[in-house]
């Protein structure tokens, strides 16, 4: 910005400043408040004059909007439904699962789309538990094979598995 609009544009600034002075002086109660402060000044020793109200007046805080909360990714959302169940889960249990974490996932087939997500997440594995296929985070060792009954899989579906004698393994 040049000289002369630096000039130009404190002049801009300067007349507004002394209208909105008028219209103030002009406010009885702002009178009022002004005599206070003058007066409250000159006890306390203090500069006081017109404009002493606004020099004692208390430094205008201005705050950002409020961060709008971001819900929690779908992937993240299976990690943490994964780390809170302590065992391999299905894509149908999972769905249920990070839907209640606040988790979105859309499409006409919710279930094919996170299952597609999940195969291409770096963070999963599709791994045999039981007589079924479910997800287990990548580098976590698998926990031992709960017995029939006992896994939140189980305990969440009405699907029971037959046969949980099966050790786990991952398919890579």
């Amino acid at each position: 910005m040049g000289a002369a609009q630096n000039s130009d544009a404190l002049a801009e600034m300067k007349r507004l400043r002394e209208d909105i002075m008028r219209r103030l002086e002009a406010n009885p109660d702002f009178r009022a408040l002004a005599a206070l402060d003058e007066a409250i000044a000159k006890v306390e020793g203090r500069p006081h004059g017109p404009l002493a109200i606004i020099a004692s007046a208390p430094p205008v805080t201005v705050t950002a909007a409020p961060v709008r909360e971001r819900p929690m990714s779908q992937m993240d959302a299976c990690a943490q439904a994964l780390s809170i169940a302590g065992e391999p889960m299905s894509t149908k249990l999972l769905l249920k699962k990070i839907t209640k974490l606040g988790a979105k996932v859309g499409g006409k087939n919710p279930l094919v789309n996170l299952g597609s997500s999940l195969s291409r997440d770096d963070r999963f594995d599709s791994v045999r538990w039981g007589d079924d296929r479910g997800w287990w985070l990548r580098g976590r060792t698998l926990p031992a094979q709960k017995s029939l009954g006992n896994s939140a899989q189980e305990t969440d579906t009405a699907e029971s598995a037959q046969g949980s004698s099966a050790v786990p393994s991952v398919n890579h």
